[in-house]
């Protein structure tokens, strides 16, 4: 089977997405009978965001030679009008891989021209391959009639870092890309609640600056609330330093508004840190709540901090806590599981 992958870039993989999208790409590639091609935005004319459609539709006659296309949802806008004419003209198979419905990150009538754009995507694929059992549900109820591939993430286990035994209660973390999504407005306002209430803190934020003029928001807010020497923006880290963030931690605080998982809470979990999150999207299928970390009202600042108060204030409900996050992650599957399932797939031609 010829297969082509159509993917912006493929280099290091930063987010959970990314680390998935690439396990499963890889693995497909180590597969013998199988001849794997790219395409990347570098391999194209034109970067231009305005383009695409039409690059990718140019490329229609070589694209068309493959027995199927595999790429990434998020690309909807710019291969609809490539995927509409490989399905009508060509016997190529197209396959997509789907973390989460972008459209449920928008408002208004911008929201409704995304999800018209998204779904009929998702219909043109042949398949679709679903990472999480949060998505699983939502594709089910918002596409019965669409089929796909259910192969659940794993990670790549490591030793457990059990807890240091040190005076660490009052230090936060938060893992993530700096963007709106990600929520850290809401966390800057429950810090400054926490502030006000004289309980001591500090939080180190963690991540690739995504979005400039939402770090710039999120900077002015910290000045204009007095919490310069409170929060620190450390940027992305190599994975030692991460390592080290997560080990000086008490409690992991990730207040994203959309998420088709959320790895980096397991990653936290890893670590025995109790997680506190909004209960929205994938949230609830990691976070239990009262059990391995807190779950709160989405968008509600204040019952984050009453959240966040809790633990670094209590350390019977810490250890408890953090306890069952341990056993959370221990439990978790690996990638030796998707190994298996990525197989199956690929024996069969991507046709079960």
């Amino acid at each position: 089977m010829r297969i082509l992958i159509i993917y912006p870039e493929y280099k290091e993989a930063i987010t959970g997405g990314q680390i998935y999208d690439h396990y499963l790409i890889d693995r497909i590639i180590s597969k013998s009978d199988h001849e794997v091609d790219f395409l990347t935005n570098d391999m194209l004319c034109s970067n231009s965001k305005y383009l695409y459609n039409i690059i990718y539709l140019q490329k229609f006659n070589h694209i068309r030679k493959y027995d199927l296309v595999l790429t990434n949802s998020r690309l909807y806008s710019r291969l609809m009008l490539l995927f509409l004419g490989l399905r009508v003209f060509s016997k190529t198979k197209l396959v997509s891989i789907h973390h989460h419905f972008n459209f449920s990150g928008e408002e208004g009538l911008k929201k409704w021209i995304h999800k018209i754009w998204e779904l009929s995507f998702l219909k043109i694929s042949y398949r679709t391959i679903i990472p999480s059992p949060y998505i699983k549900h939502l594709f089910q109820q918002i596409l019965p009639y669409s089929k796909f591939f259910y192969i659940e993430l794993g990670i790549k286990k490591t030793l457990l870092h059990l807890p240091k035994i040190e005076n660490n209660d009052n230090n936060l973390l938060f893992v993530g890309t700096i963007e709106r999504r990600k929520g850290l407005d809401y966390l800057i306002n429950a810090l400054n609640i926490l502030n006000q209430k004289n309980i001591s803190f500090y939080c180190n934020i963690v991540g690739k600056i995504i979005e400039d003029d939402y770090y710039t928001e999120l900077f002015s807010s910290i000045k204009q609330f007095g919490l310069e020497e409170k929060v620190a923006f450390c940027g992305r880290v190599e994975d030692k330093q991460l390592s080290e963030y997560y080990n000086n931690a008490s409690c992991f605080v990730f207040p994203s508004l959309l998420e088709g998982y959320g790895m980096v809470m397991l990653e936290a979990m890893s670590y025995g840190i109790p997680v506190v999150a909004f209960n929205n999207s994938a949230m609830p299928f990691t976070v239990k709540n009262e059990k391995n970390g807190l779950l709160v009202e989405d968008k509600n600042d204040k019952e984050l901090a009453n959240a966040i108060s809790r633990i670094i204030t209590n350390t019977t409900l810490k250890e408890n806590l953090s306890k069952e996050a341990l056993n959370t992650y221990s439990n978790f599957r690996t990638f030796t599981d998707m190994d298996k399932e990525i197989d199956m797939l690929c024996q069969s031609n991507f046709n079960s």
